[in-house]
């Protein structure tokens, strides 16, 4: 789970790719995104039930960045449970380079749940390549998945094609290794468009895996997301 890098700082880089290098001049920005649901990597963190999601994100000239990321999230597998995950927090490190038209992300995460019974939290190392601002490739790998004492890693692919009016054309195909997943992992996948109007990005995307059923891990079932992104730029330093 790459820096959820919802609409996240995770959708900002995979879902809206171009949408987030357009809105980063300044090298700190908050944003604040609105959605009906939130998905990573197929599954629904929501439920279904909307989410609200705030995030600010550092960048420097020599490539180094940092942030932190916080939205609600609703499991139905821990319905009428108490201490149950109610919120999401995530931070991160990283450093970003380009080398002509191809761009390398490395990325340190840590995402936490406040105020569980149990132990949830976990660390991820992860890699992105992006090849002319169009096509990406994303490894990722933790040893502790959920706090399951087991490791996992994920694989995706994707592109973003630019269509006219400031549209967008987005896709990805992912897979998801983890030991407790039924049969070993599940496949992902989505597709959708974004539209960039001044500080706001809208997207609108239809998640779907062959995850077979609802389980600690999210709820499988497609479902189309609209998500409403507005940026918040700090003045360059």
């Amino acid at each position: 789970m790459i820096p959820r890098l919802a609409l996240s700082l995770a959708v900002l880089v995979l879902a809206l790719p171009r949408a987030q290098a357009q809105v980063a001049g300044p090298n700190v920005r908050g944003y604040v995104t609105l959605a009906n649901d939130y998905f990573n990597r197929g599954l629904s963190q929501a439920d279904g039930d909307g989410s609200v999601q705030l995030g600010i994100d550092y960048r420097h000239d020599s490539g180094f960045f940092a942030g932190g990321w916080a939205g609600n999230i609703e499991y139905a597998a821990d319905e009428g449970r108490d201490g149950v995950r109610g919120h999401e927090v995530d931070y991160y490190v990283g450093y970003d380079r380009r080398v002509h038209d191809v761009r390398f992300t490395f990325t340190l995460s840590r995402y936490t749940y406040p105020g569980t019974h149990l132990d949830y939290d976990y660390g991820e190392v992860a890699g992105n390549v992006w090849f002319h601002d169009r096509v990406f490739l994303s490894v990722s790998y933790t040893d502790d998945l959920l706090g399951s004492g087991r490791s996992a890693t994920h694989h995706e692919a994707g592109l973003a094609w630019p269509l006219a009016w400031n549209l967008e054309l987005g896709a990805s195909v992912g897979r998801v290794r983890f030991a407790y997943a039924p049969g070993g992992g599940y496949d992902h996948w989505n597709v959708g468009v974004s539209k960039l109007a001044g500080r706001f990005a809208v997207d609108l995307r239809y998640h779907d895996s062959d995850h077979p059923y609802v389980s600690y891990l999210g709820s499988g079932a497609g479902r189309w997301v609209l998500s409403i992104s507005y940026s918040i730029q700090a003045p360059r330093t």
